[in-house]
Parts: structure tokens; sequence; C-alpha cells
């Protein structure tokens, strides 16, 4: 298994915005957008440095309303967000709040959550308001990226299946 490289970033003052100096050549080729929620610096500057360095576009929102803002911007300008990892406990807005205010304006992006209380009650939550899977604090870096991939892959046959059901309702199956 190769070592993951996490590639030389400039960070400005706010330590929100990342510029990428080097690029790994990954089969993901940059053609996924990330949105990372976290009320943390330090773990969202991690996850963006570990995205960034193996392939992602990597965005980053500080709480719940960060988020809506950035998504709602994409909705109207492309790329649009792919997924969005959040954290779950959050100030201003929790992930959960987040998660369901996105369903309720009937956005459907694929959403990994990521929490350090792997309670049971806590996971059904998530994933009964429309959560595509979760992680639980600390994970490994090979752990998370295997759930992305895990969810991308769900996610393209999802879409496949739409498809073919708008082309059979059509006729043109």
């Amino acid at each position: 298994m190769n070592p993951l490289r996490v590639p030389i970033v400039l960070i400005d003052e706010s330590d929100t915005e990342l510029s990428v100096l080097e690029k790994k050549e990954t089969p993901r080729e940059m053609k996924r957008r990330v949105l990372i929620v976290d009320d943390e610096p330090g773990m969202r500057l991690a996850l963006a440095r570990v995205l960034a360095g193996v392939g992602y576009r990597v965005d980053q929102a500080e709480n719940g309303e960060d988020a809506l803002a950035k998504i709602a911007a994409a909705q109207t300008e492309p790329p649009f967000y792919d997924l969005m990892l959040t954290d779950i406990r959050m100030p201003q807005m929790s992930g959960i709040e987040l998660i369901q205010e996105l369903r309720a304006n009937r956005i459907f992006l694929p959403i990994i959550a990521m929490s350090a209380l792997p309670e049971k009650q806590l996971l059904e939550k998530l994933l009964g308001n429309g959560c595509s899977d979760y992680v639980v604090k600390p994970f490994e870096v090979e752990d998370l990226l295997q759930c992305i991939e895990r969810v991308a892959m769900k996610t393209e046959k999802a879409k496949k299946n739409i498809a073919v059901a708008r082309r059979s309702e059509s006729g043109l199956v």
C-alpha cells in the first residue's frame, strides 16, 4: 500500500482557505468536490490536506450556517458539491440540524457525518435524516477514504438507476 502524500499548502490568516502547490496524480483526477464542515479549524485543515492530497477539490465551512451559504452558492454557480463531510456537534447549528435543513430544502447531497459519540440512537437518527454514512472520531485516514469511496459508488449507482428509470418512463428503453 502506498503511503498517503499530503500536499504542501499555503494557509491564509483566517486558516480557512487552501492553495495546493503540489498535486498528486490520482485516479480521481480532481473531479469530486467535497465540503468539510467542522467548527475545529485543525480538523478542517487536516481533512482538507488529506483530501486535496488524494485528488479531491475541497472547500471548508466553519459551521452549519456557513455550509448552507456555500451550498446555496454552488447551486447557482456550479460546480456543485459531490459530498459533504460534517461534524455533528457544532455551535449555532448542529450537523443534524444542517442535514435536516438541507433535506427540507430538497438538497440531496451525499453526506458523511463525523462524530466522537458512537451512540446507536445518534447513528440511527443520522441515517434516518438522510445521512449517507458516518465515521466515528478518531478515525484512520484510510477508513475515511474508504467511506468516501463507498458513498461515491452508491451515489453513482443511484444516479444510473434514476437515469434508466427515466428512460424507461419515457419509452426510450
